[in-house]
């Protein structure tokens, strides 16, 4: 936070750039909230399709196996 001190001119351009930087801030905290709360909703629909490729045949279930371990790490690095 910059002090507002000075001309008054500087004082309005320091409170300015407070303004600013709070806003940023809370954008920032705001996203970061977004992003988690997505990871952890993704997280029952992965593990019912992780369910589901344990009965497919032998020979999908690696791929579908993979592609749900890459899902599960983006939503891990989400949350």
């Amino acid at each position: 936070m910059l002090p507002e001190t000075g001309p008054a001119e500087v004082r309005a351009t320091a409170a300015a750039l407070n303004r600013l930087s709070g806003r940023l801030q809370a954008a920032a905290a705001s996203r970061m909230r977004l992003v988690a709360a997505a990871g952890h909703d993704l997280r029952t629909p992965i593990t019912r399709l992780r369910l589901r490729a344990e009965f497919l045949p032998d020979v999908e279930r690696p791929s579908w196996l993979a592609d749900l371990d890459e899902l599960e790490r983006i939503a891990d690095s989400a949350i």
